[in-house]
């Protein structure tokens, strides 16, 4: 486990979350690897590799945004 920071708030998430997306929702989650933008602004990753739903936040945002938070 390790702890992150992610748009203001404080994540404990797996070893294995590298990304950290949020959309414009507010709905954040992990990914282990790279997320694309689907054409419905929805994030798109490949169904055989990790996700985690983390939270929903009350502030939408006004765009989608991805943090990089391993390698």
């Amino acid at each position: 486990m390790k702890t992150v920071f992610a748009f203001g708030y404080e994540f404990n998430v797996e070893d294995w979350v590298k990304y950290i997306a949020v959309d414009m929702d507010g709905e954040i989650f992990g990914f282990e690897s790279k997320p694309e933008l689907s054409r419905n602004y929805i994030w798109d990753v490949n169904p055989l590799l990790r996700s985690i739903y983390l939270d929903d936040i009350d502030h939408p945002f006004t765009e989608n945004e991805l943090l990089i938070v391993g390698v």
